[in-house]
């Protein structure tokens, strides 16, 4: 069930990082702004992909935190050497995408270290979305949704306006 819940994951980042880049040009000044705010939208976005439950599972969460201290510490070392490039260079697009990478290892690496530290069955991942019921309530799961998509929706909106719509 980790696994399938994993898969269902990973197919949701992907659909949303392909809407991302697709849309997000649309609403920066630039193409390069657009494409840097996708990329470190989804660099935010994987996180969610953390193992971090499963190593919880195990009482293995100090080799977690090691691989997510690794990823930090080369994320915080290649920010101190962007600021060493030249400014013609496009920063925030490889900045954007050398963090989209670190954090695409560092998930690689905790499913990589967790499935050789769990002595269970063999497990694959599986994209896409379960065949059966996995105890989630799909109702509140797309009242969720809509919610979300309305509040920041209406963010989108009114953003060249002088009027505000603060969400609690």
């Amino acid at each position: 069930m980790a696994m399938t819940a994993f898969g269902m994951r990973v197919t949701v980042s992907a659909a949303i990082s392909v809407l991302l880049f697709l849309f997000a040009p649309f609403y920066a000044h630039s193409i390069e702004n657009g494409i840097a705010t996708a990329l470190l939208a989804i660099w935010a976005g994987l996180q969610g992909l953390y193992a971090t439950s499963w190593f919880d599972y195990l009482g293995k969460t100090k080799q977690q935190n090691i691989i997510v201290l690794m990823e930090r510490t080369c994320s915080l070392l290649l920010m101190l050497c962007m600021l060493e490039l030249p400014h013609y260079l496009h920063k925030a697009i490889v900045a954007g995408l050398i963090l989209l990478l670190i954090r695409l290892v560092s998930v690689a690496v905790q499913i990589k270290w967790w499935t050789t530290i769990f002595h269970g069955p063999r497990l694959s991942i599986r994209l896409g979305f379960p065949k059966k019921h996995l105890g989630i309530n799909m109702q509140v799961a797309a009242a969720s949704v809509s919610n979300a998509l309305l509040v920041y929706g209406n963010q989108l909106f009114l953003r060249g306006s002088k009027l505000e719509l603060a969400s609690y």
